[in-house]
């Protein structure tokens, strides 16, 4: 797995994405069912947008809304033909309440990066400079 930083092109049909909702120095990360704890994440539907897919999978796991959506990058999963894209985004936590019952999502919570770590469900020298990306790429006026 790779992670390419915006503005490279992701495939034109990304299979997935991931958000990454920050608030000052906290970012959001939900107890998803048979995951753990990550970024609200998931498939995109067909005839749906990677990013009206991402405004669906935060509202569904994390129960928020997020201002001045940023295209960060993508992952790309796999090699050659069999090479699958995931799109990533950023933004600013403006809403933010508890997921539904019955739902995939068990809870929301804000964290800072450093106690990612210990409770996210795959952390690695990659996924920690996602983070770092992620919120590096945040215009200033939202920091």
């Amino acid at each position: 797995m790779t992670f390419h930083g915006a503005p490279f092109p992701c495939s034109k049909s990304p299979f997935a994405v991931l958000v990454f909702a920050w608030l000052g120095e906290r970012v959001l990360v939900c107890d998803i069912e048979g995951r753990g704890w990550t970024v609200p994440s998931g498939r995109v539907e067909p005839g749906e947008t990677p990013l009206a897919a991402a405004e669906r999978e935060l509202a569904e796991e994390g129960a928020a809304r997020l201002e001045s959506w940023t295209r960060i990058g993508c992952y790309r999963i796999g090699t050659g033909r069999a090479a699958r894209w995931a799109e990533c985004f950023a933004g600013r936590v403006t809403e933010m309440g508890q997921p539904a019952p019955g739902g995939e999502s068990r809870a929301g919570r804000l964290v800072a990066l450093d106690d990612l770590p210990s409770m996210y469900s795959l952390w690695n020298p990659l996924t920690e400079q996602v983070f770092r990306h992620s919120r590096a790429s945040l215009p200033d006026r939202l920091a």
